[in-house]
This record gives structure tokens, sequence and C-alpha cells, in this order.
């Protein structure tokens, strides 16, 4: 998906274990260290006749985690879009 260039803690291992795209959707499976799976989702609703979502340049995201090993884990997700946008979910 992209390395950041940033002072950042990564999993010591992230797998990406599958991924799927579509023309408005990206989606993206991750598996982190054997403990919990990630599921990001990027999706850009954009329709031929429906002008103004083709004005908005951006995209949904939608992410989820579950526990693969059944056990309880603190996740912590940092996204970037640009310097002057951040979204940080705890």
């Amino acid at each position: 998906m992209g390395a950041a260039n940033v002072n950042a803690v990564i999993p010591p291992s992230v797998t990406q274990t599958s991924f799927e795209y579509t023309s408005t959707r990206s989606t993206f499976t991750m598996n982190v260290a054997g403990k919990v799976s990630i599921n990001v989702t990027f999706l850009s609703p954009i329709t031929p006749m429906d002008l103004q979502r083709q004005s908005v340049i951006g995209s949904y995201l939608r992410v989820t985690v579950a526990a693969i090993d059944g056990g309880t884990h603190s996740v912590q997700l940092y996204a970037d879009t640009s310097a002057g946008m951040v979204l940080l979910l705890t």
C-alpha cells in the first residue's frame, strides 16, 4: 500500500494476504504477526451521471480489525492524506 516517510512504529511482521481492485474500490487484507487481520477499503463512489461526486477529490476509507488468534489486542491506526488532513483512530 506504500511506505510513509515518517518516524512510526511498524508492526514486526505485516503480510498482505489479499487484495481486490474494481473501478471504484480497492480492498487490502493484511495479517499482523499472526494475531490480527486488518481489512482496508478505499471507496470512490463515482458514477458516470453524478457530476458532483466526480468533482470531489478523495475517497472513503473503511478499516476493520479482527483477532485471528482468539486474543484481545490494542490496535492503533494512523492514516494521513496530506500534511493538512490527518485522521488518527485508536
